[in-house]
C-alpha cells in the first residue's frame, strides 16, 4: 500500500492487520498529504512493525499494536491525533518484543498525545534508544514500560505550551540514560509513579508559565516528596518555571532528596518555603523577584551540603522564629537584590560559614552560627553589608569573623563566640578569631560580649 495509494482512501480510519508472528509491517515515508483523508492509521501486526527508509507523518495519528516488537529508525510525526506504539500487544513473550529506536530521532504528536508501551504490564521487552531521543506531544507523554536512552533524552509533554500536557511514568518502570546523557522534561504536570535515573543531570520545567509545587505544597506541576525520592542523578536536579511561574515547597525529607544530587530551584517569579524541609544534598533556590522562607529549612549533615538563597531583584524574607541551616560542612549564602529581612527572631547556621550579600534587618533576637559543626573552620562574613536587629540581641558564633559592613543591635548586647575552643584577638591582639580595632568600630550595640 504505497503512500500514493493511501492518499486514495477516504475513511474514518484505516486498520492494517497481519495475523501471524511472521506477518511483519514496514512503514516508509508516509506523507501528511496522503494520510489526510484516511483518518487515523492503526496497525495490528502479528509480527514486527518497522519504521524505516524515510520519515513518516500521519495527519490523523498512528496506533501500532505489534505482537513481536516495534523497530524505529526514522522520525515519526502525527499532525493531529495521537501516537501510540505497543511492542508487545499480545502480552506474550515473542522473539523481538519491545520498542527499539535506532539513531538520533524525534517522535512528535503535534496536537495529541504520545504513548510508548509493551503490553498491558510491560512484562516482555523494554524500550531502548541507542542515541539521543526527543519525545514531543501537545497533550502528554506516557511511558508505560522501562525506557533507556544511550544519550540525552528530551521530553516535552506540553509542546503547544498551553498548560495541559502531563509527563507520566508508570509504576515500577524506569526512564533512564546510560552511558551518557541528561534527562530534560518539560510539562504542565508530572506523574512519576515510576522512576527517573540520569547518568548525568536531570531538569524539570513547568510549561506555559505554570507554577511548581514540591513536597507537601500543591498547585501546578506537582512533585511529591515520594516522587522526588524516585529521581536519581549523578550531577543534580534542576526545577525551573517559565514566565512568572512560582515555586513552592514544603515537607521535603533528606531521605527522598539525597539521591537526586544537588537540587536547584529557579523561578521566574518567587520561591516560597511553606513547611519545614530538609534537603539531602546541596540546595539552591533563586527567585527572579523574591524568596520567602516561612518555615525551617536545612540541608542534611552529609558532606558539604551548601544552602544558597537568592532573590535576584527583590527580598529574601524570613518569617518569625525560622531556622535555616546548611548542615555538615555546608556554607549558607543569602543574596538579595533589595534587602534581607526577618519578621522576628531568626537563626541562620552553616557548618562552614555564613555569608550575606545584602543588608539584613530583623525584628528580634538574631542568632548566626557560622561553625555549626564546631570543626573550627566556619567564618561569618557580612559581605560588606550591615546586620541590624532593630534592638534585638545578636549572637554570632564562628571560627572567625570578617566585618566590612557592620553590626547593629541597638541598645541590646551583641555576643561573639569563638567556636571549637579557638582564641580571640581583639584590636592588634593575636587570636584565631580576630576582631580588629576597625571591625570593632563597625559594631553598634548596648554592649559587646566576647566568649571563648
Amino acid at each position: 500500500l504505497s503512500d500514493a495509494e493511501l492518499g486514495l482512501i477516504t475513511a474514518g480510519g484505516v486498520t492494517l492487520v497481519t495475523t501471524t508472528v511472521t506477518g511483519d509491517v514496514v512503514v516508509d515515508t508516509v506523507t501528511n498529504a496522503n494520510s489526510t483523508n484516511s483518518g487515523a492509521i492503526t496497525i495490528n501486526a502479528g509480527g514486527t512493525v518497522t519504521f524505516s527508509g524515510g520519515a513518516s507523518t500521519f495527519n490523523k495519528g498512528i496506533t501500532v499494536n505489534a505482537n513481536d516488537g516495534v523497530a524505529v529508525s526514522q522520525n515519526i510525526t502525527a499532525t493531529t491525533g495521537n501516537i501510540l506504539l505497543d511492542g508487545d500487544a499480545n502480552s506474550t513473550a515473542d522473539a523481538a518484543d519491545g520498542i527499539a529506536i535506532t539513531g538520533a530521532l524525534t517522535l512528535t504528536a503535534t496536537a495529541g498525545s504520545l504513548t510508548l508501551q509493551n503490553g498491558t504490564a510491560g512484562t516482555n521487552g523494554d524500550i531502548s534508544a541507542n542515541n539521543t531521543l526527543s519525545l514531543l506531544a501537545a497533550n502528554g507523554v506516557t511511558i508505560n514500560d522501562s525506557l533507556t536512552a544511550a544519550n540525552t533524552l528530551t521530553v516535552n509533554a506540553d509542546n503547544e505550551a498551553n498548560g495541559t500536557g502531563t509527563f507520566t511514568v508508570a509504576a515500577g518502570k524506569t526512564v533512564a540514560t546510560t552511558p551518557a546523557g541528561n534527562i530534560a522534561i518539560t510539562a504542565a504536570d508530572v506523574d512519576l509513579a515510576g522512576s527517573l535515573n540520569s547518568v548525568a543531570a536531570a531538569s524539570i520545567t513547568a510549561s506555559n508559565a505554570g507554577n511548581v509545587s514540591l513536597g507537601s505544597s500543591v498547585g501546578g506541576l506537582n512533585l511529591s516528596d515520594a516522587e522526588l525520592g524516585r529521581i536519581t542523578t549523578a550531577t543534580g536536579l534542576t526545577v525551573t518555571t517559565t514566565g512568572a511561574g512560582t515555586i513552592k515547597l514544603g515537607g521535603l525529607t533528606a531521605a527522598n532528596t539525597d539521591q537526586s544530587g544537588a537540587m536547584t530551584l529557579i523561578s521566574g517569579s518567587t520561591v516560597t518555603v511553606e513547611a519545614a524541609s530538609v534537603v539531602g544534598n546541596d540546595f539552591s533556590a533563586t527567585g527572579a523577584t523574591n524568596v520567602a522562607v516561612n518555615a525551617n529549612l536545612s540541608t542534611s549533615t552529609g558532606v558539604d551540603p551548601d544552602l544558597t538563597l537568592t532573590a535576584t531583584a527583590g527580598n529574601v524574607a524570613f518569617a518569625t522564629g525560622v531556622t535555616v541551616t546548611a548542615g555538615g560542612t555546608g556554607t549558607l549564602t543569602v543574596t538579595a537584590g533589595t534587602a534581607i529581612t526577618g519578621a522576628g527572631s531568626l537563626t541562620l547556621e552553616g557548618g562552614d560559614g555564613v555569608t550575606f550579600n545584602q543588608n539584613i534587618t530583623t525584628a528580634g533576637a538574631t542568632v548566626i552560627n557560622a561553625d555549626k559543626n564546631t570543626d573550627g573552620t566556619g567564618t561569618f562574613s557580612d559581605g560588606g553589608f550591615t546586620v541590624n536587629t532593630t534592638g534585638g540581641t545578636l549572637g554570632i558564633t564562628a571560627a572567625d569573623v570578617t566585618l566590612t559592613g557592620g553590626l547593629n543591635s541597638g541598645a541590646a548586647v551583641t555576643t561573639i563566640t569563638a567556636s571549637n575552643n579557638r582564641s580571640i584577638g581583639l584590636g592588634a591582639g593575636a587570636g584565631q578569631l580576630s576582631l580588629s580595632d576597625a571591625e570593632l568600630g563597625l559594631i553598634t550595640a548596648g554592649g559587646v560580649t566576647l566568649v571563648t
